[in-house]
C-alpha cells in the first residue's frame, strides 16, 4: 500500500513538474513578466503565443483580458473574461474581472449581472459588493449602492477598505443631495 501512495505521488510531481514546463506554461509566465513591468504590448504577445499553443488556456486568456483592461482596451478585456466563462460558467473572478471592465466601459448594468451571478454561484466577495454599488450609483440607484457598499464594508477584510467604502457611500449621499436639489 505504501508502494502505490509513494508512486502517486511521484507521478503527481511529473505531471506537475511537466506542466510547469510546457510551453504555453513558459509564456504565460513570460508575459506576467512583462504585465508586472509595464510591458503590456510584450506580455499580450506572451499569451498570444500561449494561446496558439493551447486556444482554452484560461490562465492565459485571464491575463491578456488584465493587460487589455489596463491598455483601456475594455472591449477586448471583456472577450476575454466572456471567453472564460464559455468554457468555466462557474469562474466566478472571471465575473468579476469582466463586470470590472464592464463598469470601466460605462456597462453597467451588464456589470450588476455579472456579480449577481457570481453571488448566485456562491462568490460572496466585498470585491463584488463595491462593484455592485459602482454601477449602482453610476445608473442612479442611490439607495441600492449604498446598501452595497454596506454589504462590502460587512464582509470587509481590512480597516482601509472600510474607509474607502464609507467614502463611497459619502460620495453617493452628495449625489443623492445634488439630485434633490435640483
Amino acid at each position: 500500500m505504501k508502494k502505490w501512495i509513494l508512486l502517486l505521488i511521484m507521478a503527481i510531481l511529473v505531471i506537475s513538474t511537466a506542466a510547469c514546463l510546457s510551453p504555453e506554461y513558459q509564456h504565460l509566465k513570460k508575459g506576467n513578466k512583462y504585465f508586472d513591468k509595464g510591458e503590456l504590448d510584450k506580455a499580450i504577445a506572451e499569451y498570444n503565443s500561449a494561446l496558439e499553443i493551447n486556444p482554452e488556456f484560461i490562465e492565459a486568456l485571464g491575463s491578456r483580458g488584465s493587460a487589455y483592461v489596463e491598455k483601456g482596451q475594455y472591449e477586448k478585456g471583456i472577450e476575454n473574461y466572456s471567453k472564460i466563462i464559455e468554457l468555466d460558467p462557474q469562474n466566478n473572478l472571471a465575473l468579476w474581472q469582466r463586470s470590472t471592465a464592464y463598469i470601466l466601459n460605462k456597462q453597467y448594468q451588464k456589470a450588476i449581472n455579472d456579480c449577481e451571478t457570481a453571488l448566485s454561484q456562491g462568490m460572496n466577495s466585498h470585491f463584488i459588493y463595491k462593484n455592485m454599488g459602482v454601477a449602482s450609483s453610476n445608473l442612479e440607484r442611490y439607495d441600492d449602492a449604498i446598501l452595497y457598499f454596506r454589504e462590502a464594508q460587512n464582509i470587509s477584510p481590512s480597516a482601509e477598505f472600510d474607509a474607502e467604502m464609507e467614502q463611497c457611500i459619502i460620495a453617493v449621499q452628495q449625489q443623492m443631495q445634488a439630485k434633490q436639489s435640483k
